[in-house]
C-alpha cells in the first residue's frame, strides 16, 4: 500500500476516536453539570410551598401557583403570585413582590395599619396585595397608610422610649416626620431615636449602634 493511502487511513482513524472521545466524554460532564444546577434549584425551600396568606393551585399540567384569593378547583379567582414550572428546569418560582411594605429585614412581620384614627401600628405576618401592609415613605419623609391615608405619628409628639408608634390624621408636624438611616427609620425631631418592633406593635425607643432586628426595616418608595 502506498504511504500516502497508508497516512490517509491512519489519520481517518485518528479522527474518528477524537470525536468518540468528544462525543462520550463531553454530554457526560453536561449532563452532570446540568443535574447539579436542577439540584440547586430544587432544593431552595421557598421552591416547596406557596408564601404565607397564598392558596397553592395546581393545573392539568402539573404547574403550581400561589394564589391571592379565592381557589375554586384549579382556578384562582384573584391574582397568581408565584408560578412553579412542572419542569425541573423551572422549579424557582417567579413572583410579584409586595411593593410599599415596611418589612423587618430579618423576619416575615410586616406593619399593618387599622382604620381607627390613634390605633396604634401592628405587627403582622407579611401578606401579599394587602392593602393595611401598604405604606408609602413620601418626599416631604411622612409614612402613609395605603389603607387609611393617615400618617405614621409617635403619639403626642413624645421622643421618650416607649412612646407608642400609631395612625393619626397628617398635620405636617415632626412628629410625623422619619428619616431612613441605613435600615434603621429615626424620628425628624431626634434622629437618636427609632420607630422599634416591641411585641405586636411599635414604639420609639434609642437607635442602636449595633445591628438590632427590631429596628432593621425594608421600606421602599
Amino acid at each position: 500500500m502506498k504511504s500516502g493511502m497508508k497516512s490517509i487511513i491512519i489519520f481517518g482513524f485518528l479522527a474518528v476516536v477524537i470525536a468518540m472521545t468528544i462525543v462520550v466524554a463531553f454530554p457526560t460532564n453536561c449532563s452532570i453539570a446540568r443535574m447539579e444546577g436542577f439540584q440547586d434549584k430544587v432544593t431552595q425551600p421557598f421552591a416547596t410551598k406557596c408564601p404565607s396568606g397564598t392558596r397553592t393551585v395546581i393545573d392539568s399540567q402539573g404547574n403550581t401557583s400561589c394564589c391571592n384569593g379565592q381557589v375554586t378547583g384549579s382556578k384562582c379567582d384573584g391574582t397568581l403570585v408565584c408560578t412553579f414550572s412542572s419542569s425541573l428546569a423551572s422549579k424557582v418560582p417567579i413572583c410579584t413582590v409586595p411593593k410599599h411594605q415596611m418589612k423587618l429585614v430579618e423576619t416575615n412581620m410586616c406593619a399593618e395599619s387599622s382604620s381607627a384614627r390613634g390605633s396604634s401600628v401592628r405587627i403582622q405576618p407579611c401578606t401579599f396585595q394587602n392593602s393595611a401592609q401598604s405604606f408609602t415613605l413620601n418626599p416631604n419623609r411622612t409614612i402613609t397608610s395605603k389603607q387609611t391615608g393617615m400618617c405614621v405619628d409617635a403619639a403626642g409628639g413624645s421622643m421618650k422610649p416607649g412612646t407608642p408608634i400609631i395612625l393619626w390624621s397628617c398635620h405636617g408636624g415632626a412628629n410625623q416626620k422619619w428619616v431612613q438611616l441605613g435600615n434603621q427609620i429615626a424620628s425628624g425631631i431626634d434622629i437618636t431615636k427609632c420607630i422599634t418592633r416591641k411585641g405586636n406593635s411599635m414604639q420609639i425607643e434609642q437607635c442602636s449602634s449595633k445591628q438590632n432586628p427590631n429596628q432593621e426595616w425594608e421600606l421602599t418608595r
